[in-house]
């Protein structure tokens, strides 16, 4: 079939964006097998590597430049069921002017064949943690001292640390860890996940490179975001795709404390900064030695994590919340086009 559309999708945001973004490209082929040529413009090549949806080369005369986001989805995130994906899922179906079927709500990256483990560490063997994030985004850091009394508690896992090094980044090196810390690749970083046991982190890239992966992860997330519209979940899976999730489906555990303090009461506050001069920040912190920490963070213990950990180590699979009921439908394109 020759298809009958080019489209050059676009999106600049940090690597955990596009990794979502992913989804949203393959259910477009899902639901128009063929019709479709798809050229990609991000600032991470690295995600769309050997992803055979994907045109590489100069879009051809006509091809239609559509730039992605998600920002119908995140302004519901807190009214309504619609998870990260379905955001992307939308937006691309209302700029597109088409519907799209989200039949999988996992991020889409493909491995080489010559794409194994790195650095020599023996597939499954070990779990990633990841500590740090980015300066624009600390009311999500659950703080160092916190996760390394989660590896102190569990000496008899091996973790490796992962993350990026840079002027944009806040990181601390943690003991007792294979530390990786700025010395992958992206495309490496993914490697190491998908061949990891598991993924702890706070809400960043590496729980969506895990759901890409079908690993379990451990997310720190408090009470910053709705867990409907972040979390890997099975409820989330029936509530997006309108399906039941394959039987080898690996839900995450997200931690979060939605429901649970006056600031994220219903759904997420949305605060970006401990730093009250930077605007935009979190009205409940909580101070231990140095670090600032918001409080919804601060309620989850490491031995809450731990036994997290544990329990995907059992062979079991985490408690599931319900999505709540008064929320709104999953924002969907029909006739009518909201852009932006």
């Amino acid at each position: 079939m020759t298809p009958r559309r080019s489209l050059l999708l676009e999106n600049r945001h940090a690597p955990g964006d596009v990794l979502v973004m992913t989804a949203a490209v393959r259910a477009l082929h899902t639901t128009y097998p063929g019709e479709y040529r798809t050229f990609v413009a991000s600032f991470c090549p690295d995600i769309w590597k050997h992803n055979p949806l994907i045109t590489t080369g100069t879009p051809p005369g006509g091809t239609l430049h559509l730039k992605l986001g998600y920002t119908q989805g995140i302004n519901n995130a807190n009214t309504s069921r619609g998870h990260f994906v379905h955001g992307f899922v939308y937006d691309l179906a209302a700029k597109a002017q088409t519907e799209i079927r989200l039949a999988d709500m996992r991020p889409h990256v493909v491995l080489g064949q010559d794409e194994g483990p790195i650095y020599d560490l023996a597939p499954y063997s070990y779990w990633v943690v990841m500590v740090g994030g980015k300066q624009d985004f600390t009311a999500k850091l659950w703080g160092s001292r916190r996760w390394q009394a989660l590896v102190d508690l569990l000496p008899e896992i091996t973790w490796v640390q992962a993350g990026h090094l840079g002027p944009t980044s806040v990181q601390r090196s943690l003991s007792g860890v294979h530390n990786l810390l700025g010395k992958t690749s992206f495309r490496q970083f993914l490697r190491l996940i998908a061949y990891s046991r598991g993924v702890v982190c706070p809400v960043t890239c590496g729980m969506h490179a895990a759901a890409a992966f079908n690993r379990p992860c451990v997310v720190v997330a408090g009470g910053r975001e709705p867990w409907w519209w972040e979390a890997y979940t099975k409820a989330s899976w029936r509530e997006n795709c309108g399906t039941t999730p394959p039987s080898d489906y690996v839900p995450h555990a997200y931690l979060h404390t939605i429901g649970q303090l006056p600031c994220c009461d219903t759904g997420g506050c949305w605060k970006s900064h401990v730093d009250a001069r930077k605007g935009h920040s979190c009205v409940d912190l909580v101070r231990k030695a140095v670090e600032r920490v918001p409080h919804c963070l601060d309620m989850i213990t490491p031995e809450r994590v731990a036994e997290a950990v544990l329990g995907y180590e059992r062979g079991e699979l985490p408690p599931e919340d319900p999505i709540p009921e008064d929320l709104g439908p999953v924002l969907r394109y029909t006739e009518n086009p909201v852009l932006d």
